[in-house]
């Protein structure tokens, strides 16, 4: 091919830089820069300045020459450049010993002949040039040339070849290399080698020669592959591949640890390389991220590059590719690694890309379990950011992060728990669902634990995530069974540390436990001073802030573009500013600090109809019918939209819609989002409109909120507060279109619909004292976003003007409020007067004792199968006809019969030949009313059988956890339901039995049989005969004299065909006989025994949420409650619990003579038959049914202790009607009649603080 009229093509000039001597640590950017690229080159730093010790030798060719004719050319340029050698004065210090063995320091000089070895090759083609050779011909044979000056001088001046030797940087850039010269990598001492920028495919194995190589940069290459003895540097602290084609490069980096920068930018990996080994790894390019950390890792910077090459184009998003390569393996582990992902989860876009990938989240997941401290926290601050939405906290929870969670939960170090906790207290504030799986029986025992952790770091967090969860209604009435951690807040809520207490208090308040923490923040009594104010035109204010935003973007425009008036953007802004909070931002976080309880109505438009909306810095006590927050998140409604949770039952005065887990700001902005002038208010949950669309005089509301905190307590006085009205008159302009969309604007904001149902309804309720106060003039009439000074100033005056008229009323209303309680005063002035003597409490006493509110109801409690109900005296019988006589409603809960089914047979757990056929099982083993039930002391006897083979006592299964599937039996159920019915009990009375399990709601009977003679039968005689003569000590002589006439169970019956031990009935229903071969003869006696077989224990009492909330609870059993049981009621939100203070019979018993075998006969006193002892010889009549008495057997059997049932009926006869007619405190009415009733021994429990 011929080129025609002679032009010629331009040479490839190349140049060979040579620097000589010490060129410090920058010798390596001293260079020229690399010919322009498409892709991005690192920056060079300043050149060295002409002070630098050393010199430069400068050579060039062109490409058009002979190499071999080149090179010598340049061999003759580089001998007479070279200067001379110097004079140097060579220092050599050596330590030697003397002949006395004392160490010295010797010093050794001479002069030497040596010349500044060569340090730096550098070579490159001139900006422009073709792109025709590489040049690298010239430079592998200057390496190989080894000839010596012909001077021969031989004092310090080696050969030529030993001068290439000392080069430490070589930097062969730009130069279209396609192959690296051997000869290359015999330079020994090579520390930094730079390949950028040629089109080299392969590097040569002899590279791990290079021992001392610090830096490799092969960028902007078409490797395909790296040598595997590259991971013979084991000096190397830079490696850079950017932009090359590697797929599957083969890097061992586990002897490489002084490895700080690895760049791999810009290559279609498939998979990363392990860089777990790499703990000084600080800088790091990988796909399309580039990575960047300070040396201790404190700050990190993640730049994203989405115009990149082609191949990452398909990624389904722009962190695709880089996910695919560090979470494929445990690559994301790496401490570097693990920084950069909790910068980039910081983004929201970035979250959402995460999610998508599968792996990513569980891979996050696992990094918690890392040995790396580091590691630990920084996944824990990705998953934090991820927990932060709904969505995404779902997505953890579905791919099990709580399983590492637990055992981080479970370990002792200090900082991953801080770090674990963190990630907790965001995802148990996503969403109640969220919260509600992740609430399990050893996270809350871990939590507890941590709570009292000596950090209090670790302290705070442990709470706040308690609170979190507690936010869950379901959480919520879980975590206010459980009295260890009831105790545990009260306790931290006095700890040292403020922010400790802080958060203690906090999570009583989301607890709901609003007198618990009225006490533990010493905060004032609750007098119910509700003020209900319409807070969007409590915005004025804000001051001259808001003054200004109304003025700056009050556009009309604005409306047709943006849908309002003004800019939310701003507002929001604003609110933000003004609401910020170094304690806290929530609603709920403002109840800590003795503020008072505090709403605003909102309107949620996300659901259909519209639904007014609470905001409120107050939980509702456990227990309160509330219904769900939102729609979105919540499973309580069905797909039509039905509410399958919150059923309607009874009376029950639900809550509305609300929550106290919002920021103040948006309560703010949601109750301020008036159409026409704001937005509404969305959290990508749901969204809110002005509360005025439902409620634009809340009045209702602020009593219903009333009657929910306090249930038992009367609204002594209502105050509500209008924004001021303009007087009715007639529509001018006739009738338009448009005028029926004011009208239904102006029915739906009224306030004076309101104001007429109070003015109707509160003459019904007299006791309650209400205000209104809202002028009604024509200068009144403004807009919302008023903010005309003279407007302004006409409003102002009605106000005065109004305040003036009404001064009187003002008056009326500050005396109202700041006066005691009117059933205070009145109780007093009956103390004063003597209306009310023998009080032994003073008056200090009675302010803190409760008294009767506005619930007058009585629920009264009996047992099925009740021991007492055949007596001809009974309490109860007594109660109810006081009931009756003063008009007091009242309630049965004892038809727990109705959910006993026929009695089924069971084979007996004790056979003999003397009995024929089965009896029903014991108590022990299956109660025919109620399953499996837990059993009181009597367990501890076991049967006796014919043949000597005792049973033992079955094993009765302890109460599971409240988290687990434990459920209280049918008849708790029926009680619990009966009171969450009846709103209006104020007193539970319990007229029940109980022993050391808990109180007696059923009784059963079973048969007892004891054989004689046999050691156990002794054993068993010896046990009652023990505790009969305890009971005789007050009793008549005879008695005593029969009982030492006792030997054998046989006189036992004889003398005594019925007795009570601790509460269980024996009555003796037969004997047998047998004679057996060798003429012995073996007695059956067997009894009938009257069992509990269901009770009401601490457990059943706080399973029973909200149903002892603000209620007297009254006790009338003969002997007092466990305290365990009466510290339920109390923390269950009981005001008072009366009981006996008679301890239970079976602790004195055997404290006093201890428990053999049999000792558990011992727990309770022997109450003797009324059936004459003379009439042993005389065979008790076999009853028609094993389980049926006739009448006047069990009238003969039960009618004990009359004169002491009629002193208990008088007794409560008086109590109540103290509490009722009288109006008296619990501890006031309860000292009255036990004043008239000395016999009885009664006191009065009251919650107090630990």
């Amino acid at each position: 091919m011929s080129w025609g009229l002679g032009w010629k093509r331009s040479s490839e000039i190349f140049h060979l830089t040579l620097d000589h001597g010490d060129t410090g640590d920058n010798a390596d950017d001293t260079l020229p820069p690399s010919p322009p690229t498409q892709h991005p080159t690192l920056p060079t730093e300043n050149r060295p300045s002409s002070n630098d010790l050393g010199f430069r030798i400068d050579l060039e060719w062109s490409a058009g020459d002979d190499e071999e004719q080149v090179a010598l050319r340049l061999q003759s340029q580089l001998m007479v450049a070279l200067p001379p050698p110097q004079d140097t004065i060579l220092v050599d210090f050596r330590q030697r010993v003397d002949h006395e063995d004392e160490e010295l320091v010797g010093v050794e000089m001479k002069v030497i002949k040596r010349r500044e070895p060569l340090r730096v090759v550098t070579m490159y083609k001139a900006a422009g040039s073709g792109q025709q050779t590489d040049g690298i011909g010239v430079l592998t044979r200057l390496l190989r040339s080894n000839f010596a000056p012909s001077s021969g001088v031989k004092d310090g001046l080696s050969g030529f070849t030993e001068h290439w030797n000392n080069v430490t940087i070589l930097n062969i850039r730009g130069c279209g290399l396609s192959a690296l010269p051997v000869e290359l990598m015999k330079l020994s001492l090579l520390e930094k080698l730079y390949l950028d920028n040629n089109k080299l495919s392969q590097l040569p194995p002899e590279l791990g020669d290079l021992k001392y190589l610090k830096v490799l940069r092969v960028d902007n290459n078409v490797l395909v592959s790296v040598p595997v003895e590259l991971r013979q540097c084991v000096m190397l602290v830079e490696l850079s591949l950017e932009h090359n084609k590697l797929v599957r490069p083969l890097l061992d980096f586990r002897a490489m640890s002084e490895l700080q920068v690895l760049r791999l930018y810009g290559n279609p990996l498939e998979f990363l390389p392990e860089i777990l080994p790499l703990n000084n790894l600080r800088h790091l390019s990988l796909a399309n991220i580039r990575i960047e950390a300070t040396e201790n890792l404190r700050s990190v910077n993640v730049q994203i590059e989405t115009d990149n090459s082609s191949y990452f184009s398909a990624s389904r998003h722009k962190l695709s590719s880089f996910f695919s390569l560090i979470f494929r393996f445990s690559s994301c582990h790496h401490p570097l690694l693990a920084s950069a992902l909790a910068k980039i989860m910081q983004d929201q876009n970035n979250r959402l890309a995460t999610i998508k990938e599968e792996n990513a989240v569980r891979q996050l997941i696992s990094m918690i379990s890392s040995d790396n401290r580091h590691v630990v926290k920084q996944a824990c601050s990705a998953l934090s950011s991820l927990a932060s939405d709904v969505s995404l906290a779902m997505q953890l929870i579905k791919s099990d992060i709580l399983q590492p969670i637990e055992s981080v939960l479970k370990s002792s170090g200090e900082e991953e728990l801080i770090s674990v906790l963190q990630v907790m207290v965001t995802l148990a504030f996503a969403s109640d669902s969220v919260a509600q799986k992740m609430l399990k029986k050893d996270v809350l025992k871990s939590l507890k634990a941590l709570c009292a952790h000596k950090n209090t770091e670790v302290q705070r967090l442990a709470l706040l995530v308690v609170g979190n969860l507690a936010f869950c209604l379901e959480n919520r009435r879980m975590l206010v069974q459980s009295e260890s951690l009831r105790e545990l807040l009260l306790r931290l809520t006095v700890a040292p540390e403020p922010r400790v207490n802080k958060a203690a208090a906090r999570a009583l308040a989301i607890l709901g436990e609003n007198e618990s923490l009225r006490r533990a923040i010493k905060g004032k009594p609750v007098n119910l001073y509700l003020l209900s104010l319409r807070l969007r035109k409590m915005k004025l204010q804000l001051g001259e802030k808001l003054d200004q935003l109304y003025k700056s973007s009050s556009q009309s425009f604005r409306v047709f573009v943006h849908g309002s008036k003004h800019s939310a953007d701003q507002f929001e802004r604003l609110l933000k500013e003004m609401c910020a909070d170094e304690d806290g931002n929530l609603l709920i976080e403002s109840a800590v600090k003795k503020v008072p309880k505090v709403f605003v109505v909102s309107t949620l438009v996300s659901v259909m109809p519209a639904q007014p909306f609470i905001f409120r810095n107050y939980q509702y006590p456990v227990g309160t019918p509330e219904m769900p927050s939102g729609l979105a998140e919540s499973p309580a409604f069905s797909s039509i939209g039905t509410n399958s949770s919150v059923s309607q039952r009874g009376n029950h005065r639900h809550a509305f819609m609300g929550s106290c887990k919002h920021q103040i700001w948006e309560a703010i902005r949601a109750s301020s989002a008036a159409p026409y002038y704001l937005v509404d208010y969305s959290d990508d949950v749901s969204r809110w409109q002005d509360g005025a669309i439902v409620a634009n005089n809340p009045t209702i509301f602020a009593i219903r909120e009333a009657q929910l905190l306090w249930p038992d307590t009367r609204i002594d006085c209502l105050v509500s507060i209008g924004c001021c009205t303009v007087p009715t008159k007639i529509r001018k302009g006739g009738w338009r279109y448009f005028d029926t969309g004011q009208a239904l604007i102006e029915s739906a904001c009224s306030v004076e619909r309101v104001e007429e149902t109070m003015d109707t309804l509160i003459p019904l309720l007299p006791e309650m004292h209400y205000f209104r106060f809202n002028p009604v003039d024509e200068r009144c009439a403004m807009e919302l976003d008023e903010t005309d000074p003279a407007i302004w100033l006409k409003l102002e005056a009605a106000t005065e003007e109004y305040i003036q008229k009404n001064n009187q009323v003002f008056q009326n209303v500050c005396e109202r409020l700041l006066s005691k309680s009117v059933q205070d005063e009145k109780l007093s002035e009956k103390l004063k007067n003597g209306s009310i003597t023998n009080s032994k409490f003073s008056n200090a006493a009675l302010d803190d004792s409760p008294s009767l509110g506005w619930r007058r109801m009585v629920l009264l409690v009996e047992s099925a199968h009740n021991l007492d109900s055949g007596k001809t005296v009974n309490h109860a019988q007594a109660l109810e006809a006081f009931c009756i006589r003063n008009r007091i409603k009242l309630s049965h809960a004892n038809q727990f019969s109705r959910f006993s089914k026929a009695k089924p047979t069971f084979p007996t757990p004790f056979t003999s030949p003397l009995l024929t056929g089965s009896f029903p099982s014991s108590p022990l083993v299956y109660s025919p009313e109620g399953g499996f039930q837990r059993l009181g002391r009597i367990d501890l006897v076991p049967p006796l059988s014919l043949d000597s083979y005792s049973t033992g006592k079955a094993n009765a299964s302890s109460p599971k956890s409240l988290l687990g599937s434990w459920q209280p039996s049918i008849h708790v159920q029926s009680l619990n339901e009966k009171l969450q019915d009846l709103s209006q009990v104020g007193i539970i009375h319990l007229a029940l039995q109980n022993d050391s399990t808990g109180l007696i709601l059923s009784w059963q009977n079973d048969v007892f049989v004891v054989a004689e003679p046999g050691e156990l039968a002794d054993k068993f005689l010896r046990s009652v005969k023990q505790s009969l003569s305890i009971m005789m000590r007050d009793h008549n002589r005879k008695d005593v004299y029969s009982l030492s006439k006792v030997t054998s169970v046989s006189d036992l019956i004889a003398h005594w065909r019925q007795f009570e031990v601790g509460g269980i009935l024996h009555r003796y229903i037969g004997s047998q006989t047998q004679v057996m071969e060798d003429n012995q003869e073996i007695g059956a006696y067997m009894f009938r025994r009257t069992v509990p077989a269901i009770h009401l224990t601490s457990e059943d009492v706080r399973w029973m949420v909200g149903a002892w909330r603000d209620r007297i609870v009254i006790c009338t059993g003969k002997c007092s409650p466990a305290p365990s049981l009466i510290k339920a009621f109390l923390d269950s939100g009981a005001k008072a619990v009366i009981a006996s203070s008679i301890e239970p019979p079976d602790a004195e018993s055997v404290a006093q003579h201890g428990a053999g075998e049999y000792g558990d006969f011992q727990n309770g006193k022997f109450v003797i038959g009324d059936e004459d002892a003379e009439d042993t010889d005389i065979e008790p009549p076999s009853p028609t049914s094993d389980w049926e008495d006739s009448d006047a057997e069990r009238a003969r059997a039960l009618d004990l202790n009359e004169d002491d049932e009629e002193e208990l009926s008088r007794f409560v006869r008086l109590l109540y009607d103290m509490l009722f007619r009288e109006g008296a405190t619990v501890n006031a009415a309860l000292s009255h009649a036990m004043n008239s009733h000395p016999k009885l021994r009664f006191i009065c429990h009251l919650p107090t603080m630990p």
